[in-house]
């Protein structure tokens, strides 16, 4: 297994600032590790090359939930049959390298986008998560340029599985991410049950892919998805 290499800042053993910007930059660096796949904590503590008492320490404060940059992070973690705990992440830390004009427009596309049928859920907590992460500065910067303003300055980031499991705009998202066969009745044409992949969503239509490689670009009315029979992988 690689392990993970980070700088040194200052003396990490006697410098107290050192080592909690050391602690962040493991945490962070933990929830992109853990994307994708599940790992314990001795397998965690070998990759970050620490003991093991700092891994648990690291994942007891992001179970708990860590705020970084206004927004709220936390970790999931589930324990089969008693055995021990497992943890896996579903968050893709994103921070801004943008300068106030370039937030400013990327904030207008995801305002503009939020009203979108299939996906302006998933728009406008994008929105939001990119909003909370600016300085009080910034904020009143854009004063009045923006339509959306909150006045709360938290988030807490969004677990995939229970995205999926209470939203249908993040399931049909993540079908397109996964690219799974999965039964879609066309009710436009013959009314059958075919399985396909929903490859694309544009405005209020959807684009799906037979197993031949068939492609047909519907109106997401003219198709029926039973999402309850669909579970999140």
């Amino acid at each position: 297994m690689s392990k993970i290499k980070f700088p040194t800042f200052g003396k990490p053993n006697k410098d107290a600032a050192s080592r909690n910007e050391m602690r962040l930059l493991r945490r962070l660096e933990l929830l992109k590790e853990l994307q994708g796949r599940k790992m314990r904590t001795p397998e965690i503590a070998e990759m970050f090359d620490v003991d093991e008492r700092t891994i648990r320490e690291d994942l007891k404060a992001l179970k708990t939930g860590m705020t970084h940059l206004g927004v709220r992070i936390t970790l999931d973690s589930k324990s089969q049959g008693g055995r021990e705990h497992s943890f896996k992440s579903t968050v893709h830390p994103v921070f801004l390298a943008l300068n106030l004009t370039e937030v400013l427009a990327l904030l207008n596309l995801l305002e503009d986008a939020s009203d979108r049928e299939l996906t302006g859920t998933i728009y406008n907590r994008l929105y939001r998560a990119v909003y909370f992460q600016l300085t009080q500065y910034a904020k009143d910067r854009l004063k009045g340029k923006l339509a959306k303003e909150y006045e709360t300055d938290s988030m807490t980031n969004l677990l995939e599985e229970y995205a999926v499991e209470t939203s249908w705009q993040h399931h049909l998202q993540y079908l397109i991410k996964s690219g799974r066969n999965v039964p879609v009745e066309f009710t436009g044409e013959d009314g059958s049950v075919r399985n396909v992949k929903i490859i694309a969503v544009r405005g209020a239509r959807v684009t799906l892919q037979e197993e031949d490689g068939t492609e047909h670009k519907v109106s997401y009315k003219d198709i029926l998805i039973n999402y309850g029979d669909i579970e999140y992988e």
